[in-house]
């Protein structure tokens, strides 16, 4: 006994502009900034449940050609995709933020010493 599986997907594929999904992504956007920013609308909560909505659809539609055109699904691979493609961008983040930060608390510190307040530690955090 075999089971076949047949999915029809949208006609979009890998490398096409998505104007909806896109149009859906600014509209969570707003959602969330507004929000943060003017505590409107109520629920800025909203914005975040439309993003998991449309990873959630992406993520079915990848796995679905996956399936279609090797007849099975690997989340080993899936996932290795998404490590690749997250992770570079993640590291640049935190190693630009960690710089900054460091950046910035030496120079608070040189201010303060300068002022004659406290901040003769080094940078390195040393009492």
């Amino acid at each position: 006994m075999t089971a076949t599986v047949s999915v029809s997907t949208p006609t979009s594929t890998r490398g096409h502009f998505r104007a909806d999904i896109e149009g859906l992504r600014s509209v969570a956007v707003l959602l969330v900034v507004g929000s943060h920013l003017i505590v409107w609308p109520e629920g800025g909560f909203v914005g975040v449940d439309v993003f998991f909505v449309i990873s959630g659809y992406l993520i079915t539609g990848i796995l679905i050609r996956q399936l279609e055109l090797k007849g099975t699904v690997s989340f080993v691979d899936f996932y290795r995709r998404r490590f690749l493609r997250i992770v570079p961008a993640a590291v640049v983040v935190l190693v630009d933020g960690m710089t900054t930060s460091r950046r910035r608390c030496c120079v608070d510190r040189a201010r303060r010493a300068a002022d004659g307040g406290e901040g003769r530690q080094s940078c390195m955090g040393h009492h």
